[in-house]
């Protein structure tokens, strides 16, 4: 991932098939958002983040284009990082 989400509470990283998001501190429900480069919403999800869990988002089917992925408290505290599918 080029820009990783901005919180240190959170950790996330690209492989050849999957986003991995983890979680390193009990985060209550957040929302996971992720867009393309031309604004489409390819992902959506809402999770109860809770310490040691991961959330794995698989990319298999993604076009080869730029996505942001946005993460989000109920308090609208947002992280935000991005990737390539290439």
């Amino acid at each position: 991932m080029r820009g990783e989400p901005n919180d240190p509470n959170l950790e996330a990283w690209q492989n050849a098939t999957n986003i991995v998001v983890s979680f390193s501190v009990d985060l209550g429900e957040l929302s996971i958002d992720v867009v393309d480069q031309t604004g489409e919403m390819v992902y959506q999800t809402t999770v109860d983040a809770i310490a040691g869990d991961s959330l794995v988002i698989d990319t298999r089917k993604w076009k080869t284009l730029s996505y942001t992925i946005t993460i989000c408290n109920d308090e609208n505290d947002c992280a935000e990082g991005s990737f390539d599918i290439d």
